[in-house]
């Protein structure tokens, strides 16, 4: 593929996700991509300006289409890896919002996706393909129990899930848990943070401490992505050894 056309695909790719205001869910690929890309441009001050331009306002993206394929141009590496990235994040599954639809006319008909049926002021029936169900609504007196038994739940279910975050926080050390014996898959599913503490801690264990490098980051979520099922301590150790 041309720097021009490599540009242009990565550059839409990235625009619904790289504010974090789509309802598009980000792959791992597109994740990468948008990692990769950013280091590179966040190398000189330009860069950086263009890539926070771009980040708040997707649509602002002439100068980071300008300067990435300038790098792409000049650096054929980068473009195999580039182009790689891509055509990964093109072809990964992507989760879009699901929403339903809901109407209800002023005779009382009411409609949910795709079922409809018609629903009675004081009582009836819901009918949907040919399902009946008949509803009786009925004043309880003991409705103020319920209404307080209903509080109770909910106030005890917000104490279980203090005591819980607070116990999570005790047992997580300060990269998230990842240790080299955790999974690709646990690392990814990790935030970047804990990504890369777990990177500099496991690189330097294990007598590699070039994966301190913000740009060891990216490189690991790549590989990691395609061996999900191996570990971060075989996956440094490996690639240590063939650096």
């Amino acid at each position: 593929m041309q720097p021009i056309d490599i540009t242009t695909q990565a550059v839409s790719i990235l625009a619904p996700v790289v504010s974090g205001g789509a309802s598009l869910a980000q792959g791992v690929a597109t994740k990468v991509l948008g990692e990769m890309i950013s280091q590179r441009l966040c190398r000189h001050q330009e860069g950086a300006q263009a890539w926070n331009g771009f980040r708040a306002n997707p649509q602002n993206d002439s100068l980071v289409r300008y300067l990435l394929q300038l790098e792409l141009e000049r650096d054929t590496s980068f473009r195999l890896q580039i182009e790689e990235a891509l055509q990964k994040a093109i072809t990964e599954p992507t989760v879009a919002a699901v929403q339903q639809a809901m109407s209800r006319s002023g005779s009382g008909n009411v409609q949910v996706g795709g079922s409809a049926g018609r629903i009675a002021t004081n009582g009836g029936s819901i009918t949907d393909n040919n399902v009946q169900n008949t509803t009786n609504h009925k004043k309880s007196s003991g409705g103020g129990i319920g209404v307080i038994a209903m509080v109770l739940v909910i106030v005890l279910a917000l104490v279980i899930f203090g005591a819980v975050k607070i116990v999570g926080d005790l047992l997580h050390s300060k990269n998230g848990g990842l240790t080299a014996n955790s999974t690709c898959q646990q690392f990814l599913n990790a935030n970047e943070n804990d990504e890369r503490q777990a990177l500099a801690d496991i690189g330097i264990s294990e007598g590699f401490s070039v994966y301190s490098s913000p740009l060891a980051l990216p490189e690991i979520q790549y590989e990691c992505g395609g061996v999900p099922s191996m570990t971060l301590g075989a996956l440094i150790k490996r690639d240590g050894d063939n650096g």
